[in-house]
């Protein structure tokens, strides 16, 4: 038999494994371990003789590691970008909310009161506001339309402005008019 490493000599393996009588004979240990790779006993190992494709791609390879964790590491900072974008898209959207109620509350108090009550109503009390918000009311008499000044006729602007932490201020304004003739004079 052709050894296949040179000088006469098989791996240690093969001959640990043969003294321990393994798998049977020398030969069947030799021609098993050879049928790992793409040669047989009979050939010298040369640089032709390697192992099978399926031995070979076996693992993955650091770049390819590297490749996959770097994917991975992108997605999750993508994932972890939106989540932050959209825990403070909501509280934005709260605080608009809660500031559009705020006003619309005041202008619907203005709009039951007396025409000759309106300029000391007081600010609604119970309405929830953003924190930090303020809400004020201007009443203006004389309310000027199209460039036409009206006696009799109120602009009443009621504003809700409150500061968000990393944006700076904002503010929610609405305003309506009421006159003397109007329907809240029953």
């Amino acid at each position: 038999m052709y050894a296949p490493h040179g000088r006469g000599r098989y791996p240690e393996s093969l001959k640990v494994c043969a003294a321990q009588g393994q798998s049977g004979s020398f030969s069947r240990i030799v021609n098993a371990y050879f049928t790992t790779l793409s040669c047989s006993p009979r050939t010298p190992l040369v640089s032709t003789c390697r192992p099978h494709a399926a031995q070979r791609r076996a693992g993955f390879t650091l770049i390819e590691m590297v490749a996959a964790m770097t994917l991975l590491v992108v997605g999750a900072f993508a994932v972890f970008t939106l989540l932050l974008l959209s825990i403070q898209t909501d509280s934005e959207s709260a605080d608009y909310s809660m500031a559009r109620a705020a006003v619309q509350q005041q202008l619907e108090w203005y709009r039951k009161t007396p025409y000759a009550s309106i300029t000391s109503v007081p600010a609604v009390t119970g309405a929830t506001l953003p924190v930090g918000g303020t809400l004020t009311s201007t009443v203006t008499p004389n309310a000027t339309v199209g460039g036409v000044s009206i006696t009799g006729l109120y602009c009443v602007t009621v504003t809700v402005s409150w500061t968000e932490p990393g944006r700076g201020s904002d503010s929610v304004s609405m305003n309506t008019y009421i006159g003397q003739n109007g329907l809240n004079e029953g």
